[in-house]
């Protein structure tokens, strides 16, 4: 019995040794398996913190954006009202052009100039010096500039 018994040890202690290489293998394996696996989860909280921070920097980025898209819009509303309102500006002298149109087409001035020449004179005369005046004003030279160069002087036919 005693050769059977020393069989069976050497079957027992081949299971056994069999088992702690399994064991061991086993054991490296989750070893492993857990430093890759917590590896990748620290990789991953990395990654979540990063997409974390740049989604706070594109709202903050969106936030600007539709600030200024607001702001463009507004300023677009206020250039509407300003072209409507140079269009009215526009159509009403487009009226006032035909009006003169029609009224130098009615009178011949040339005719006129000889029959009543002292009338048309004073007419143009002042109508000159009407446009001369709203050129001045438009032509203004500031105070210190004006200070430093030589006046305009307004023609003689003009202030007559």
């Amino acid at each position: 019995m005693i050769p059977i018994l020393g069989a069976l040890g050497g079957i027992k202690g081949a299971i056994m040794g069999g088992l702690v290489i399994a064991l061991l293998v086993g054991g490296g394996a989750f070893y492993l398996y857990y430093t890759t696996s917590q590896t990748t989860i620290k990789s991953l909280f990395k990654d979540v913190a990063t997409a974390e921070a740049n989604t706070e920097r594109v709202k903050d980025e969106i936030q600007g954006l539709n600030l200024s898209i607001r702001l463009l819009e507004s300023r677009q509303i206020e250039d509407q009202k300003k072209i409507l309102v140079l269009a009215d500006k526009a159509r009403i002298a487009r009226g006032e052009v035909e009006e003169l149109k029609a009224k130098f087409k009615e009178h011949d001035l040339g005719r006129l100039s000889s029959q009543k020449p002292g009338l048309i004179e004073r007419i143009i005369n002042r109508g000159t010096k009407k446009v001369w005046t709203d050129f001045e004003s438009l032509t203004e030279i500031p105070e210190a500039e004006r200070l430093s160069s030589p006046p305009v002087s307004v023609p003689a036919e003009v202030t007559e």
